[in-house]
């Protein structure tokens, strides 16, 4: 719901849903990341910081009966980052020795190697929109919450979309943004869990056809030949387009059917959990590869727009 929200760019309603979503797992953590960079980008930092404060909230006002009589054990027991996963049950590690799983130099690496490939795809990819460099960005957001206080007493109120104001995000982009930041926590978590394969199994499908399917593509497997009356299609040319379509939705379907195996083998094996990684990697190299020339925004008609566009298109031809 939370991201059906976002692409529908009703915020509220999509920080609300994602609170809810983190009071039933932990692991929607792995979303924020993105979650914060869209919020950045469509309320600015101050709007950001709004939103998280009702993400908070709501987190405490469901928290409210635990905290009252057991805070501390339901602080602990509830955000436990610093838990021992057994080596057993892991999903996506069981190729490695169980030394090497539960030594916390290998943990604390799978942490930097998480930290990097975020602000890898936050520099590089999810900041495109901005039409500025992250550090720029950062300095904005820094500048804007360091002087709210004055702004407040000043009344005044800047706008701090990170976007142009007659723009707005594309709902593909802010699709990608968050499940690109799930799949890169998927990818350096310290153990999965088989209940985990419900959390992003439904947005790998998504990632894959829209990282390896170009304009071209997509036209191809959406234009399906229709009959006219100055044309005529036979079944020779039928034939061709749905076997064009086979030919480009064959490759993105065979890392589908191989995460799903992976998933379906109980216990997992050294196969099984070694095919994930690559898997996953190679979808996550996909998806950064695409994103460097793919649209992030589209303008949206203005009243200043529409008249002119209404006095070109009523213009007379002059005469020859």
């Amino acid at each position: 719901m939370a991201l059906f929200f976002v692409t529908r760019r009703q915020l509220s309603r999509a920080t609300a849903a994602y609170s809810l979503a983190l009071s039933i797992k932990m692991g929607a953590l792995l979303y924020l990341p993105g979650l914060v960079l869209l919020l950045l980008m469509n309320c600015g930092p101050r709007g950001t910081v709004k939103h998280l404060a009702v993400i908070l909230e709501l987190q405490m006002l469901l928290a409210g009966p635990f905290l009252l009589r057991h805070p501390r054990t339901y602080l602990q027991g509830a955000f436990d980052f610093g838990r021992q996963f057994l080596w057993t049950w892991t999903v996506n590690w069981r190729f490695l020795s169980p030394d090497i799983f539960q030594d916390r130099r290998f943990q604390s690496t799978l942490l930097v190697l998480h930290g990097t490939t975020l602000f890898i795809f936050a520099w590089s990819r999810w900041s495109r929109p901005a039409r500025r460099g992250l550090a720029s960005v950062a300095a904005l957001c820094l500048r804007s919450i360091v002087t709210w206080p004055k702004d407040v007493l000043q009344g005044q109120s800047p706008g701090e979309k990170l976007i142009p104001n007659d723009a707005r995000l594309l709902a593909d982009y802010a699709l990608t943004t968050m499940l690109s930041s799930n799949l890169i926590g998927i990818l350096f978590a310290r153990s999965l869990h088989y209940q985990f394969y419900s959390w992003f199994a439904w947005g790998m499908p998504y990632l894959c056809f829209i990282a390896t399917l170009d304009s071209d593509g997509m036209a191809t497997i959406s234009n399906v030949p229709e009959r006219g009356r100055q044309s005529r299609i036979t079944k020779m040319m039928l034939l061709q387009h749905w076997l064009s379509v086979v030919a480009l939705a064959a490759p993105r379907v065979i890392p589908l059917c191989i995460l799903e195996a992976c998933w379906l083998t109980f216990p997992s094996t050294r196969a099984s959990s070694g095919l994930h990684c690559m898997v996953c990697a190679i979808i996550l190299i996909w998806v950064w590869a695409s994103s460097a020339t793919r649209p992030t925004l589209v303008l949206e008609p203005t009243r200043s727009r529409l008249n002119t566009d209404l006095r070109l298109a009523t213009r007379k031809r002059p005469r020859k």
